[in-house]
This record gives C-alpha cells, structure tokens and sequence, in this order.
C-alpha cells in the first residue's frame, strides 16, 4: 500500500501542551493521539491526567444473523 506524509492542522484552538509522537516516527496507528492541546487559560498540570491512548474500539451490540441456506433443486 502507498504511504504518505502529511501536515495536519489542528480543528481545536489552544496551545501545544505536548507532543506524544515525536516527528519522523513511523507506524503511527490510525487515532493514535499525536499531540495535546491546551484549552485557553489552562496550565500544562491539566496534562497530568490526560488520556493518551485511544478509546477502545465499541463491542458490537449483537452478533450477526447466520447465512441463510441455499434452496434446493
């Protein structure tokens, strides 16, 4: 598969409070957090407890129905 390297830009307004993936690193996951931002007025103690791995992924709420039969000639 082709890789590629990108500039992301920030949705959310803050400061740079740490950078979790340095830069050149390669095999970052997909939703892997990669930096966290300061809200404004906020301090970098808010960093403390932090989440920095992702939410795990949501059980599926039923298991699928089995594959109907073939009909019969």
């Amino acid at each position: 598969t082709d890789k590629a390297t990108m500039e992301l830009e920030a949705v959310d307004e803050g400061v740079l409070g740490r950078i979790l993936v340095p830069a050149g690193t390669q095999g970052v996951k997909v939703q892997r957090p990669i930096a966290l931002l300061l809200a404004p007025g906020e301090d970098e103690s808010a960093l403390d407890d932090a989440k920095t791995e992702p939410a795990p992924a949501p059980a599926p709420e039923s298991e699928p129905a089995p594959a109907a039969k073939p009909a019969e000639a």
